[in-house]
């Protein structure tokens, strides 16, 4: 467990010395997919516990892929990724999700159950059928676990760059939250992110997940990934293991010559790779 905690950071680490290129990357590559003449709609919904902002791309669409992202990310980080999505068909929705964006900041409800109740909420609120989840880093985990509870609505789910590591800690055995500058309610509700998300466990979820599942795993440009052959590699192991025996339909896909923001770095790559595992 203490491996993979270390091995985590490592590649978050890595991978994120890549971020700034990607963003100035991507408007280019989806104008190359003549997708960038697809807008986002910006709306709201009112769940019973949270409003919540979200993004959505070709209302049109048939099938309907939901997208979810990562721990300190917002909707935004989908900006070039699902217009590419939407290009090919597909009515895409992107969720703010608790404590982002735009949607409601309650000082609570950072745990992954919760987390996972709100997107089955808006699932439900908005009387979606078969989604298509997609989870980036913390929102992989996020998707597995609404797959997990409510498999009957889930069509299939894929899990960027996260979702799948072994459990980093117990947060009632983490080193205490650094003090806060910042305004008591925010600090707070700083605390009950990290500590939500230091108690996820994908281990529970993966015999209760019937959909088909894709993992993708990012691996950083040539001279960065050689650093850290050996934690790659065992990384690699570690998602075909979960892939291949402890999910009941999981298939692996590594994209090469990206940062940990896949969606941002490799956008055309991802969405390629996502549209087939769709057919």
């Amino acid at each position: 467990m203490k491996t993979f905690s270390v091995l985590f950071a490592v590649i978050f680490l890595v991978n994120a010395n890549l971020l700034a290129f990607a963003q100035k990357t991507d408007v280019s590559k989806a104008k190359q997919n003549n997708a960038s003449d697809i807008k986002s709609r910006s709306r709201y919904l009112q769940t019973n516990s949270i409003r919540i902002h979200f993004l959505e791309w070709n209302r049109s669409g048939d099938s309907i892929i939901i997208l979810l992202h990562g721990l300190f990310d917002s909707a935004d980080t989908w900006s070039v990724a699902a217009p590419l999505l939407a290009a090919r068909g597909y009515r895409v929705i992107a969720l703010d999700r608790r404590g982002a964006g735009l949607t409601d900041k309650p000082d609570k409800g950072y745990d992954f159950q919760t987390l996972a109740e709100d997107v089955s909420s808006f699932i439900n609120k908005l009387k979606l059928q078969r989604v298509r989840l997609v989870g980036h880093s913390a929102g992989a985990g996020v998707a597995l676990t609404v797959a997990a509870a409510e498999p009957e609505k889930i069509d299939s789910v894929v899990l960027i760059d996260g979702g799948f590591w072994a459990k980093r800690a117990d947060s009632s055995d983490a080193k205490p939250i650094p003090p806060c500058d910042a305004k008591p309610v925010d600090c707070k509700r700083a605390s009950a992110i990290a500590r939500g998300s230091m108690d996820y466990d994908a281990e529970p979820l993966y015999a209760r997940v019937s959909a088909p599942t894709l993992l993708i795993m990012g691996i950083p440009k040539k001279s960065e990934a050689e650093q850290f052959s050996r934690e790659l590699q065992e990384a690699q192991s570690h998602i075909e293991k979960v892939a291949n025996e402890k999910l009941q339909n999981g298939k692996l896909v590594i994209i090469r010559e990206t940062s940990h923001w896949i969606q941002r770095d490799q956008p055309n790559e991802l969405a390629s790779v996502i549209n087939s595992f769709y057919k």
